[in-house]
């Protein structure tokens, strides 16, 4: 009986001893439990912002090439539009310089005209002047020939 009562206390011993250390290692367990329930929070918000800022950041570029696109779609459209004002200043120029070319171009035939008018009138007044001058001249030999003739009557009247 005393070897029961030795065994009995004996297994009492060890059952409390294995009660403490099972209430040990399940302290030691569940402050662990704890301890990584408090890191997987902790983690989980970590990756919670991270991903947040991946996507505010994923947003941010969306928006940015978004606005990017625009700009360019925008500046190709300026482009296009300067290129075609530009094209129709141009062409307005050009339609200018070519009204202006006819119109120096016609003033100019009318200056040839006028320049052949009066070249035709000056000609036609040096042939009347040359007739004119021959004409005088004929009667001024005539005249001369009378004269002399008139003086050589004087002369052999006189004689």
């Amino acid at each position: 009986e005393s070897m029961r009562a030795s065994h009995e206390a004996t297994m009492k011993s060890q059952r409390e001893t294995h009660e403490r250390e099972l209430r040990a290692t399940t302290e030691a367990h569940s402050a662990r439990i704890a301890e990584l329930e408090s890191t997987t929070v902790q983690k989980t918000e970590v990756i919670a912002m991270e991903k947040s800022h991946t996507d505010a950041f994923a947003a941010q570029t969306k928006a940015r090439r978004l606005a990017y696109e625009k700009a360019m779609a925008l500046n190709s459209e300026q482009i296009e539009s300067l290129k075609q004002a530009h094209r129709i200043a141009l062409e307005e120029k050009v339609a200018e310089l070519k009204a202006k070319s006819r119109e120096i171009q016609q003033l100019h035939r009318e200056q040839q005209a006028k320049l052949a008018e009066a070249r035709e009138a000056h000609d036609v007044r040096v042939t009347q002047v040359r007739a004119e001058a021959t004409q005088l001249e004929e009667q001024l030999k005539d005249e001369a020939v009378a004269l002399r003739q008139a003086h050589e009557d004087e002369l052999t009247a006189l004689a």
